[in-house]
């Protein structure tokens, strides 16, 4: 037995030894590495000449100036470009842009339900649709502020349907003033003379303002930030607060509580919010001293903010003297319009849309990102609603609607980007075409629009709103080189047009305008404790995480962020549940209860567990005063 046993270890050894040395096993690997570098979604990059062209990103609010690298033809890599006497950097996603027409999440064809349809069959589906929902007919714009919102809203006037947004337009801080402003306005933040941005939850770093300004160490304001979690913001942040969750609304009446000198209420938002009463008071001296503005803004991924945290920030921005105030809040004029795009459908809040009331709903999800969860969209409609969702992805809305539309989306098409919310003056910027979109792709607001019947082109109507910018005979034009020209001195529209097209940008020029606030909501703000559940969630999201195969397998590999399905705990969280590292754990909420994967992680909170954004948040948190908020009220070993 022992010389069988010498023998096959000899045989082993030797058959070992031999197959390290053998070509047979590098060749095997080397082939996997090509085949896996290989599948049908990789872009083929071609020889050509190299050049440069530049756009705009309208992957988020920012709409960062873009330069991109062609291959022939093709874009390779995506650059800041100039923006006056600078350049600012891009996010991940930005830079990442380019990968998004071979993403291989990408909707290619139309799609009945689960299966394959003709475009002309859901036209016609719709058009049925919608010639019996008059009143009961909506669009649901998942990125409002563009020329296509605005064309959402004229075919919807004439259509008799209602104009949704999950978060307005404007961004919910600002709409907020703009609902007390005693007179019509159009509310923008002044940062270029701001001396704090105390930032409420807001990703200003990430997906807000553009990342380069945010980023930038020279910039003229100090940013502070108040969340849970350590997010790119709070780490980019020159004062990070870190407040208990879901105590932002606790966190600012406790400033408004130390203005108005309320030691009762300060020392309860101290509770509550896990900030000394102290440091509270401390930091309200110098946010009045500063001239500083608060923002609490939606997330790009995650929605709004909940009404009593908005609420409290106007009275904040109030109290600091911050609206009417350079460094503050501001008014500016609206980008000009055609005079004959009027009537124009009023914006609707998502919330505000009675149960069960749309017979038909229009889903415009063209770029990755969807800050609502399809149980809530689901609530507003009607039995036996259809529902369109024209989108950049099979999965996501397109899997709950009744027909899916294969979308153009980010530099397939000539589009024009929002005006950021970080922008005193309101500018005009376009996002050129440099792939080609995928064979059958539809332009989402030309679709509808045929259900309206107008067949105008997109670009068409994008000339004719630099047409009207062009005869308001106002604004400076911003070429890539940093050069500013009056629009008033171009000889002709098409000038204008033209220079649009090799990337300037145009800026209005105009003077901030008076704004006065008839009313501001007034403590007491109602300050409630934290559930008693035995872990808060709080969502996690990354914007550059749906734009590139790339990055996201970076992502995963990484561990830096949770993927689909993980959660990350403090050691101390997960050994009180019994939780290992790769183990997995039930969680129960109120709402519902997934499966997920545990990740143990230093820099999460004891008693918070961090879940990805996604299918398995969505089913566990609610709807709380119009923001999404989960606990678990159960965590078991799986």
């Amino acid at each position: 037995m022992a010389h069988l046993r010498r023998d096959f270890l000899l045989f082993a050894g030797g058959a070992g030894a031999g197959l390290a040395f053998s070509p047979l096993p590098w060749r095997l690997i080397g082939d996997s590495a090509l085949w896996s570098q290989n599948w049908s979604w990789i872009p083929k990059l071609p020889h050509g000449e190299i050049s440069y062209k530049p756009t705009a990103c309208e992957l988020c609010p920012a709409g960062c100036a873009v330069r991109a690298r062609l291959v022939g033809a093709q874009p390779v890599s995506l650059w800041a470009a100039q923006q006056g006497d600078r350049t600012e950097p891009l996010c991940a996603a930005g830079l990442c842009g380019h990968h998004l027409a071979f993403h291989p999440a990408r909707l290619r064809a139309a799609q009945h339900g689960a299966a394959r349809c003709n475009a002309d069959e859901a036209f016609n589906a719709a058009s049925q649709a919608v010639a019996g929902a008059r009143g009961a007919l909506a669009v649901l714009d998942l990125r409002p502020g563009r020329t296509a919102s605005v064309l959402y809203r004229k075919h919807l006037a004439t259509l008799g349907g209602q104009y949704v947004t999950v978060a307005p337009t404007l961004g919910p801080t600002l709409q907020a003033v703009a609902d007390a402003a005693a007179s019509p306005a159009v509310p923008a933040f002044d940062l270029d003379n701001a001396g704090i941005l105390l930032s409420i939850g807001t990703p200003v770093a990430e997906a807000w303002g553009a990342p380069g300004r945010m980023l930038n160490p020279a910039r003229k304001f100090r940013l502070w930030h108040a969340e849970a979690l350590e997010s790119g913001t709070a780490l980019a942040a020159d004062r990070w607060f870190r407040i208990r969750p879901n105590s932002e609304a606790a966190f600012v009446a406790g400033l408004v509580a130390a203005l108005d000198n309320d030691a009762a209420t300060l020392r309860r938002a101290a509770e509550l919010t896990g900030i000394g009463a102290d440091d509270l008071a401390a930091a309200a001296r110098e946010l009045r001293q500063a001239q500083a503005v608060a923002v609490a803004d939606s997330h790009p991924l995650l929605g709004p903010p909940a009404q009593e945290t908005l609420r409290a920030v106007v009275c904040l921005n109030a109290r600091l003297g911050a609206i009417g105030r350079k460094g503050g809040i501001v008014s500016r004029r609206e980008t000009p319009l055609p005079k004959d795009w009027a009537p124009l459908a009023p914006e609707t809040a998502l919330a505000a849309v009675p149960d069960a009331s749309l017979r038909f709903l229009f889903i415009d999800d063209a770029a990755p990102g969807a800050p609502a969860p399809w149980k809530m969209i689901a609530a507003k409609l009607a039995p036996g609603a259809t529902v369109v969702a024209a989108s950049w992805s099979a999965s996501g809305f397109a899997r709950q609607a009744t027909y899916a539309l294969p979308a153009v989306s980010y530099l397939e098409g000539l589009h024009d980007v929002p005006v950021p919310p970080d922008a005193a003056a309101a500018r005009f910027a376009l996002s050129l075409p440099l792939v080609e979109p995928a064979a059958g792709a539809v332009e989402p607001v030309e679709w509808f629009g045929r259900l309206a019947g107008d067949e105008t082109k997109l670009a068409d109507r994008l000339k004719q709103r630099a047409d009207a910018i062009q005869a308001a005979r106002c604004g400076m034009l911003r070429s890539t080189a940093g050069e500013d020209t009056a629009a008033a001195s171009l000889k002709s529209s098409g000038d204008f047009w033209k220079a649009l097209g090799e990337g300037s940008r145009w800026f209005d020029d105009a003077a901030s305008l008076p704004l006065a606030v008839k009313a501001t909501p007034q403590p007491p703000f109602p300050l409630e404790a934290a559930s008693a559940a035995p872990v808060a969630l709080i969502a996690a999201a990354w914007m550059g995480a749906d734009v590139s195969p790339m990055m996201t397998k970076l992502w995963v590999e990484s561990d830096l962020k949770p993927r689909a399905r993980q959660v990350f705990m403090n050691p101390a969280t997960a050994r009180n549940f019994a939780l290992d590292s790769g183990g997995r754990a039930r969680i129960m909420s109120s709402r519902g209860e997934c499966v997920v994967d545990v990740a143990l992680d230093d820099a999460t909170p004891p008693g918070v567990a961090r879940l990805a954004a996604g299918q398995a948040w969505f089913t566990l948190c609610e709807a709380k005063d119009g923001a999404w908020q989960a606990a678990a009220r159960k965590v078991v070993k799986a």
